[in-house]
């Protein structure tokens, strides 16, 4: 039922999601949350399925990140819609709003040229290699963006369990940008056997899959949910949750996300 009701009247939409799942069930809902938010998708057509009840605060916590993350995932050379759709307005807002996530752009061309080298991308002889956007993101900046990670997976695992996070859930995350393909694991991380769930992620019949996918697992038993996702082709990631204290390693403290 709750994958149907997105649309129609507020007031509806509240008789049946009455809490706020981004919370930890501490306010009511006030309003419908777009996540992923509609700053990833191509003439911000989102999914069908994939608003959520949010409180005012929860909605609007995450708006300059939702700007920021909407210029980050673009910044791929293998998003289908790089030809389609202009990076500027993107660049131009991020930039007016909260400049210092601007992502640090590659301006050297001897960079530019081994890192598209790295990556086996072959360019044609009237192509520089320093046209290409090419951008670093530095861990300070995916913390930056946890805010919105931190609400996909609420919102997923919501959809999915009819449950709502409790708050102070722990959740490990692990994010990385399309650099990870050309590294030695691959995608390896991204498929744990786990992840049986495969949604349809459409609008009007619309295949959106390159812009937003994901794979997720839930056991019933342990109460453990785990979702591996793209977001556009810039940005990927796994997470698992809720956790406690003693099924964390030393190294997964540092990428925790907290439900407030």
């Amino acid at each position: 039922m709750r994958d149907q009701l997105v649309m129609g009247s507020l007031e509806k939409f509240k008789e049946i999601h009455p809490i706020c799942c981004f919370c930890g069930g501490k306010a009511g809902t006030e309003s419908r949350d777009e996540v992923p938010p509609r700053t990833l998708f191509f003439g911000r057509h989102w999914p069908e399925g994939y608003q959520f009840p949010a409180c005012k605060n929860c909605n609007g916590m995450s708006r300059l990140a939702d700007q920021a993350i909407g210029l980050i995932a673009r910044m791929s050379l293998l998003d289908e819609y790089a030809d389609r759709e202009s990076i500027i307005p993107w660049l131009k807002g991020v930039q007016n709003n909260s400049p210092d996530r601007l992502p640090e752009l590659v301006t050297s061309p001897i960079e530019a040229r081994k890192l598209l080298k790295n990556a086996g991308i072959v360019k044609s002889a009237d192509e520089f290699s320093i046209d290409y956007n090419i951008a670093l993101l530095d861990e300070e900046t995916f913390r930056y963006l946890d805010v919105i990670f931190r609400k996909l997976f609420c919102a997923i695992y919501y959809k999915h369990t009819q449950k709502i996070l409790r708050s102070g859930s722990l959740i490990a995350r692990r994010c990385n940008t399309n650099a990870f393909l050309i590294e030695d694991e691959g995608s390896e991380w991204l498929c744990l056997n786990f992840l049986q769930n495969a949604p349809k992620i459409c609008r009007n019949g619309q295949d959106l899959s390159q812009q937003f996918d994901y794979r997720w697992g839930y056991s019933a038993i342990d109460g453990i949910f785990a979702v591996s996702f793209h977001l556009r082709m810039g940005i990927f990631g796994l997470m698992i949750g809720p956790l406690i204290d003693s099924d964390l390693e030393e190294e997964d403290t540092e990428n925790l996300l907290v439900v407030p």
